[in-house]
């Protein structure tokens, strides 16, 4: 019986280990320039926080619900 729990508890960790690594493997960057404003200004400052938002909606955007392993991920 023990030997049936620490073989399952087992195939349970490296699946699990595998799924994480599937998900690490997918990550996603935007680059955000910014060497064509003046950030001593207000508005330079303004526009490249827009930019960075923009950058974090399209990065972090979340799946449709009907995506069930997006979800999970």
């Amino acid at each position: 019986m023990r030997k049936i729990i620490v073989t399952a508890a087992a195939a349970l960790t490296l699946s699990g280990a595998s799924t994480a690594s599937a998900y690490a493997a997918e990550t996603k960057s935007v680059e955000v320039r910014y060497a064509d404003l003046d950030l001593t200004t207000e508005a330079g400052a303004r526009t490249l926080e827009r930019r960075i938002d923009a950058a974090v909606a399209e990065v972090c955007a979340k799946p449709s619900l009907r995506d069930l392993s997006g979800m999970n991920a």
